[in-house]
């Protein structure tokens, strides 16, 4: 039997993940989720693994991977 494969989805903004706001387009919390939920190929219903991610200001982060 085939591994199973991993896709890594990076968002950077722009108007896809985006919804309007009062200030303009914001980030729309739960997006990527709500997007790949419907898809069972790319939802096997596990949790997503924790990345942390370091800012170029010296900060950390932690993202879902």
């Amino acid at each position: 039997m085939a591994s199973e494969s991993t896709v890594l989805v990076i968002m950077t903004g722009g108007t896809i993940c985006m919804k309007p706001s009062e200030a303009g387009l914001v980030p729309a919390k739960g997006f990527l989720e709500d997007g790949m939920a419907p898809r069972p190929s790319f939802n096997d219903g596990t949790e997503p693994r924790v990345l942390e991610t370091s800012t170029e200001t010296g900060g950390t982060f932690p993202n879902r991977l």
